[in-house]
């Protein structure tokens, strides 16, 4: 909770800088750990040929790609959050903030990751988050506070 509240202080502060500030709302359209990026990225896409190849490259080769969401690129964007390839479970992308500030699109979340003591899956993990909001989508800035999951003291039996 604690670092959720500094993260919406951390956003106010990008915010009042700016001057006046309006929160996006914005839709899930796909959360993926197990996927083919293997580069952490952060970018927006403004159209069905860059979201087709997009979504090629999330689903790899894999025959269990579903089908490529509906967007409206006429009305709305696509924002791409991805941790990139990962020694195992416990990471994701949350918290997430979208704010329009005078001509610029503010994008804030957490990156989190397991710390000492966490109990994780210890397959390869790359976690992504796709999101979609209304026009306009000015050019990004991505500001991510990155945390620790404090999963307690780690005991042997």
């Amino acid at each position: 909770m604690r670092l959720l509240l500094s993260l919406f202080a951390l956003a106010g502060t990008i915010a009042t800088a700016q001057g006046t500030v309006d929160n996006v709302p914005f839709w899930q359209l796909n959360v993926s750990e197990y996927n083919a990026i293997q580069k952490a990225e952060e970018l927006v896409i403004r159209d069905d040929l860059e979201f087709s190849a997009f979504w090629r490259r999330l689903w790899g080769n894999s025959d269990r790609a579903p089908k490529v969401p509906y967007v409206d690129f006429k009305k709305e964007a696509v924002i791409v959050i991805a941790m990139g390839q990962r020694s195992s479970g416990g990471h994701g992308i949350r918290g997430i903030l979208l704010q329009r500030t005078e001509g610029m699109l503010s994008v804030v979340y957490i990156a989190f990751s397991p710390g000492p003591g966490c109990v994780t899956t210890q397959a390869g993990t790359s976690p992504v988050v796709l999101l979609r909001f209304e026009l306009p989508a000015p050019k990004p800035r991505f500001v991510a506070q990155h945390s620790l999951t404090y999963c307690g003291k780690a005991t042997r039996e």
